[in-house]
């Protein structure tokens, strides 16, 4: 069973606490949503415990492990973190941008191996991008591309996903 525990987080910046002593439990199966006025600290928060961003006081376990201890490699495979304002900077088409979800069990070289195409075509399928599947990634609307990059999120089959504001810009 997967389980996200944060203890005592603090982050700062300056001499201003945007997160002051927080903690939660999370367990496999919920959904939880963060509510609350814009500044509030829910995207600071969101990154702690993606493990982006290391607290001044505080720490995040994932299944009991000290998440800034878990190889980058493991933690990348287990959780995925859809950012507030997603970015297609390279014209890859939107196949390949989903494809770097699977970035950490691919091979460094060649193409997609077969064994992750159904994968990589369910997600298209689950979000609504078939049409899509070979357009460059820079030429999608804003809905569009917040679709491809929630179809990234989820190719890997994460344990934990992240999503901030994941329905800003949907179509």
């Amino acid at each position: 069973m997967t389980r996200l525990t944060a203890r005592g987080v603090t982050v700062e910046r300056g001499a201003r606490a945007i997160l002051d002593d927080v903690s939660v439990e999370l367990g496999a199966g919920m959904f939880v949503a963060l509510v609350g006025a814009n500044g509030a600290g829910k995207s600071t928060l969101l990154s702690v415990l993606a493990g982006l961003l290391k607290p001044e006081r505080g720490e995040v376990l994932l299944d009991d492990a000290a998440l800034l201890a878990i190889d980058a490699r493991d933690l990348a495979r287990r959780r995925a973190y859809l950012p507030q304002n997603p970015r297609a900077e390279w014209p890859i088409s939107v196949e390949r941008l989903v494809a770097l979800g699977l970035t950490t069990q691919l091979p460094a070289f060649g193409g997609l191996p077969g064994g992750f195409e159904p994968s990589l075509t369910q997600a298209i399928e689950a979000c609504d991008l078939v049409a899509q599947r070979l357009q460059p990634a820079t030429t999608l609307s804003g809905g569009e591309l917040a679709r491809a990059m929630l179809a990234r999120a989820l190719v890997g089959d994460p344990q934990v996903l992240f999503a901030d504001e994941p329905t800003t810009g949907l179509d």
